[in-house]
């Protein structure tokens, strides 16, 4: 397993880290033991409509986004309840990096966009029980739908 000193709470500040457990990729293969890492910003309301989602970017963290979240940002966290979700391969969460043998790096599973989306849903469902967000920040070109 490779130690990357960055990928640590004292340099990219306070998460909360969530685990999905072995997560089925859409090519095939497993990450086993998925560990999704998140902040969120504002409140819940109690309809639990007023959510947004912030999917970091590759190699981005949601450090990344600290500096448009804030009450006269882009982002308020006085209107809306943001999750910002780190994207797996980062080192914050389960990476090629920080797995261990045998999905370190080259043997790293096949992960496409889809995989992150579906893990974001079942994340979001699951752990805060919510059903639908108002929005996304970013672009998909598949979307995941609730049944």
């Amino acid at each position: 397993m490779f130690k990357n000193e960055f990928y640590l709470q004292d340099n990219e500040g306070s998460f909360e880290t969530y685990n999905l457990g072995d997560f089925e990729l859409e090519d095939g293969g497993v990450i086993s033991d998925l560990k999704i890492t998140f902040s969120t910003y504002g409140e819940l309301n109690n309809s639990k409509n007023n959510v947004i989602v912030v999917p970091a970017w590759f190699s981005g963290t949601r450090e990344d986004y600290e500096s448009y979240i804030a009450k006269e940002r882009a982002l308020n966290p006085s209107e809306y309840f943001f999750i910002v979700i780190n994207q797996f391969g980062t080192g914050l969460l389960s990476s090629s990096h920080n797995s261990p043998e045998p999905a370190t790096m080259e043997n790293s599973p096949k992960v496409r966009m889809i995989d992150y989306v579906r893990a974001q849903h079942q994340f979001i469902s699951k752990k805060l029980g919510i059903g639908e967000i108002a929005l996304t920040v970013g672009k998909f070109k598949r979307v995941l739908q609730t049944v």
